[in-house]
């Protein structure tokens, strides 16, 4: 999964990340870590934009679509590696399945 920033504030998410690569997303009811990382490829920060402006079509949306396309948001270019198996006491309410006895 990738994202931009917008923004760039300084109390944002893009630079919480560059302290601290580690965090969460909420996806419905279930929480998945994950952890950031900087793409440096050109030809991979092309297709995000190409997700953006296909992604984004409406009338509202378009100018928000190129701006996250102009090179100070391109260049907050993140992916998000997802942990999809996490480890127990990453997710709050994991419970780690009980070992089975074997049978002979």
């Amino acid at each position: 999964m990738f994202a931009r920033s917008w923004s760039l504030e300084p109390r944002s998410w893009y630079r919480t990340l560059l302290v601290d690569p580690h965090g969460a997303v909420r996806v419905g009811r279930k929480t998945v870590s994950f952890r950031a990382a900087r793409p440096r490829g050109e030809r991979l920060k092309a297709a995000v934009d190409r997700a953006y402006l296909t992604k984004y079509t409406r009338p509202s949306e378009v100018r928000y679509a190129r701006d996250l396309c102009r090179p100070r948001s391109r260049s907050t270019t993140t992916e998000l590696i997802l942990d999809l198996e996490p480890k127990a006491g990453r997710e709050p309410g994991y419970r780690a399945p009980r070992a089975r006895a074997a049978r002979t």
